[in-house]
């Protein structure tokens, strides 16, 4: 054997030696000092315990028998406390006046470790308080120590004993540890084999802080060594391996399972790679699309666009002498291999090389044909929601130049002889005026803030009325055929304005087939949307609809002017044909009753437009037509006419008198209430104006009816949409005109309420 490595195996065995001797003696004296602590600790607290159980049992009898100065009973109680182990001595001490009274038991010479002083208060039947002398209790440690010394010597044999068996045993485990990690060395280098090199021989062992390593250092170490060498490389392949394919299916999971388009393609653009659902977006396998130019797929003005956009990237790069970082993202258009076009969001970068030289681009597409849709309505809402509101803003101010026109018309005409030129330029001028109150009542309709006369009617008979009618005033070359279900659903709505959508509807489309003639087809059915079919029509909620179809094989329209055709005075129409407010006023009337419009058009391939009402559960209403009778007035009868327009009260001047009445008319509504006031019987009906500065009609209302709630009152207006006629009987009012009235509803009214 080697003297030196014989010499390291002896180091190791002292060493082992060394460590077990050295824990052994340390731990002994260590858990005998804790052991003779505790000990200590506790005789202590022993003490304390005595000295409380005086406090405790002996303090009340001491007070008692000091008070009644019983010298033999408190002699007894001394002595039967002094008993207690370490008590040393107990002493009594009172004064009265100049004299004091001691009584005390066991050595008063002893060790004063321990003393407690207690005052001895005594307690009369009265409640009264009496305090009286002290009692000194002294304790001495000397025991302790005694019993301490006496027991040491024997604690720390018991302890090293102990110590030292238990360290025997730990040497004999430190040997087995060691044999065991030896042993384990050499299956390790046995069992060693190329292609399961994954286990480290690893010994749990504290080294010894020299600059040697000891022998099993020296072999763990070798051997780690050998091994780690072995498996680097093969571990190295094999992750490069696992990550590969891991890379693969990751990428493959990817390109075949997402819904958007990955693709790639050199810098002309012509495709080197796309993934599946390339198919579901433009229609073209991927082995039909590799090969493919991608700019070559997009419309003429995306293709432009797309190809000025990497030449600016392009230029930008250069400028800033390195690539930039950021992808570029744009909203490009392109053609389905059927035709159809695809709003699609492309999110792109270029692909470089080593040299940071672009090489080819990379990027997503994305179909947003749906939500560019979307967007669309949503806007056209928006749209038709901020010209509505212009449309009632100008129509109060309207109504009241018709107001006057029309009064001032109807007055002269009633004073012009009727076969007159003056009597028939007079009839255009109150025609041309009855055409622009109804233009305005089209606004209103347009804004969806016009009350119309809604009734729960059936769709079949109106429909099939206005078709004889169309029949008569469209060309013969015009086919008409009807698909209408007899029985459908009742819907509500104001005949007259169906009656206005249909003539509309059948009227645009005669003129789409004017020149080469055609078929107009109308249907009316009953359908039930569920929440998976309603999803296909935005606006509508699931349930039960009545839908009307319109279509014709006219010339059809431009995606471009579907966009537009609701818009007002937007129309396709000659100059002189048209207005522009009927598909717009169409869609107001339909979106006021809950309902939805779709239109569907191609260049070429005719229109078609759906309407979806929404059923209601009821028996439809007949219509009913009311012969109006207009009557003249009395002169006996004063009315107080009030409006903040001058004309408009000179023209309420003049209809009241041709009418008979007596009046009084005002322009400020506080003079007029300050007239009322003055004589409120005076007056059997106000008529007022809504709108007007200072105070409006419904107030003036609630004060005239506040000093006579009797007066009859009629309100005017000529749009507000505060103002409903539920809403003034709720404050009193008894009728509510919208203007411009004619002289007939005028009288009409004031007598219906004066004979009220």
């Amino acid at each position: 054997m080697n003297p030196v490595l014989h010499i390291k195996q002896h180091r190791l065995s002292y060493r082992l030696l060394f460590y077990v001797l050295l824990c052994s003696s340390f731990f002994t004296l260590l858990a005998t000092a804790v052991q003779i602590y505790m000990d200590y600790r506790r005789d202590v607290q022993a003490i304390k315990t005595n000295i409380k159980f005086i406090e405790d049992s002996y303090l009340p009898a001491i007070t008692a028998s000091l008070f009644s100065m019983d010298d033999e009973q408190l002699a007894t109680l001394l002595q039967g406390a002094l008993k207690l182990p370490d008590i040393e001595y107990l002493k009594v001490h009172e004064h009265f006046g100049n004299t004091e009274y001691i009584i005390s038991q066991g050595n008063p010479d002893a060790d004063r470790d321990l003393i407690r002083v207690y005052h001895l208060e005594y307690h009369l039947p009265s409640g009264d308080k009496v305090t009286g002398g002290t009692l000194i209790v002294t304790a001495s440690l000397q025991g302790i120590y005694q019993r301490l010394r006496s027991r040491i010597l024997v604690v720390l044999v018991s302890n090293g004993i102990k110590t030292f068996v238990a360290a025997f045993f730990i040497l004999l485990i430190i040997q087995y540890v060691i044999t065991r990690h030896l042993t384990t060395m050499a299956k390790f280098t046995q069992r060693l084999d190329l292609d399961k090199l994954d286990s480290r021989l690893v010994l749990d062992r504290t080294r010894w802080k020299t600059s040697e390593p000891d022998e099993l250092d020296q072999v763990v170490t070798a051997l780690n060594d050998m091994r780690e060498r072995m498996r680097s490389d093969m571990t190295k392949r094999e992750k490069a391996e696992n990550a590969l394919r891991k890379s693969e299916e990751k990428y493959r999971f990817v390109t075949e399972n997402a819904t958007d388009v990955l693709w790639q393609t050199d810098l002309t653009g012509k495709l080197t790679f796309v993934s599946p659902s390339f198919k579901n977006l433009l229609g073209y396998d991927v082995e039909e699309a590799v090969g493919m130019n991608m700019l070559e797929l997009l419309t003429p003005e995306s293709e432009k666009h797309a190809a000025n956009l990497l030449q600016q990237r392009l230029e930008t790069d250069n400028k800033f002498n390195g690539p930039q970082v950021l992808p570029f993202m744009l909203e490009l258009k392109y053609k389905h291999k059927q035709g159809d076009l695809r709003h699609c969001e492309v999110t792109a970068r270029f692909i470089r090389d080593n040299n940071n030289e672009p090489i080819g681009i990379t990027g997503v597409t994305r179909n947003i044909t749906e939500k560019k849709k979307l967007e669309t309505q949503l806007l056209q809402a928006q749209k038709m929601e901020a010209i509505g509101t212009l449309a009632g803003g100008i129509a109060h101010d309207f109504n009241n130049i018709l107001a006057a026109i029309m009064g001032y018309t109807e007055l002269a005409r009633l004073d012009t002889p009727q076969e007159s030129n003056q009597r028939k330029m007079l009839d255009e001028v109150l025609n041309s005026s009855v055409r622009a109150k109804d233009l305005v009542g089209r606004i209103l309709t347009f804004s969806r803030k016009d009350e119309h006369e809604e009734k729960l009617v059936q769709l079949a008979p109106i429909i099939k009325e206005g078709l004889k009618m169309l029949r008569a005033s469209i060309p013969s070359t015009i086919e008409i055929q009807q698909n209408i279900h007899e029985q459908s659903w009742a819907v509500m709505i104001d005949p007259i304005q169906i009656h206005q959508v249909l003539m509309n509807l059948c009227t645009n489309a005669a003129h789409a087939m004017r020149e080469k003639g055609g078929i107009l087809k109308v249907g009316l059915e009953d359908i039930d949307l569920d929440s998976s079919t309603v999803s296909k029509y935005p606006g509508l909620v699931p349930g039960p609809y009545v839908k009307l179809t319109v279509s014709d094989t006219g010339h059809g329209m431009s995606e471009a002017i579907k966009m537009k055709i609701f818009d007002p005075y937007f129309t396709t129409k000659e100059q002189g044909k048209g207005t522009g407010l009927g598909l717009s006023v169409l869609h107001g009337i339909v979106k006021s009753h809950g309902g939805e419009i779709r239109v569907e058009s191609e260049p070429d391939k005719g229109t078609t437009f759906e309407i979806f009402l929404p059923e209601i559960d009821g028996t439809p209403s007949e219509r009913t037509t009311t012969l109006k009778i207009l009557p003249k007035g009395d002169k006996d009868k004063c009315i107080l006419f009030v409006d903040d327009e001058q004309i408009l009260v000179n023209l309420g001047q003049l209809m009241l008198e041709e009418l008979g009445y007596n009046f009084v008319v005002q322009t400020n509504p506080v003079k007029a209430l300050e007239i009322f006031r003055t004589e409120p019987d005076k007056f059997d009906l106000v008529i007022t104006d809504q709108t007007m500065p200072i105070m409006t009609g419904e107030k003036l209302a609630e004060e005239l009816l506040n000093i006579r709630p009797d007066i009859p009152i009629v309100l005017c207006t000529g749009y507000s949409e505060l103002i409903t006629e539920d809403k003034i009987k709720t404050v009193g009012i008894e009728e509510f005109v919208m203007k411009p009235y004619e002289l007939g509803n005028l009288a009409e009214t004031i007598r219906k309420v004066l004979d009220r």
